[in-house]
C-alpha cells in the first residue's frame, strides 16, 4: 500500500509540473539569475506546489487523520509562494513560517 501511494503522489506530482510551470511561465513567478545562483536563465517556481499536491494526496490516502499535517504544508507552501511572487529578495524569507510553530 505505501509503494503504491508512492507511486500515485509521483504520478500526481509528474502530471501538476507542466501546467503550472506554464502557468508560473504566464504570471512571471519567476527566480531570475544572479551572482550567488548557478542558473542563467529564469526558472519557474511551483514546482513546490506540484510536491504539495502529490504529498497531500498520499498523505490523505494513507492517513486522512492527518488533514492538519495538508493544511500546515499548505499554509507554509501559500506564504513562501507569497513571498516568491513580492520578489522579497531574502529580506523577509522564513518569517512567515515562524508562526506557524508550535511555541516551546
Amino acid at each position: 500500500m505505501t509503494l503504491f501511494s508512492s507511486l500515485v503522489a509521483f504520478a500526481i506530482t509528474l502530471a501538476l509540473l507542466w501546467p503550472l510551470r506554464q502557468l508560473a511561465l504566464r504570471f512571471g513567478i519567476l527566480d531570475d539569475p544572479g551572482p550567488r545562483k548557478i542558473h542563467k536563465d529564469p526558472v519557474p517556481y511551483l514546482g513546490g506546489l506540484a510536491m504539495l499536491g502529490g504529498l497531500s494526496t498520499a498523505v490523505l490516502w494513507l492517513r486522512p487523520e492527518w488533514w492538519t499535517v495538508v493544511v500546515m504544508l499548505a499554509s507554509i507552501t501559500a506564504i513562501g509562494l507569497g513571498e516568491a511572487r513580492r520578489r522579497s529578495h531574502g529580506r523577509m524569507r522564513c518569517s512567515g513560517p515562524r508562526f506557524l510553530m508550535a511555541p516551546e
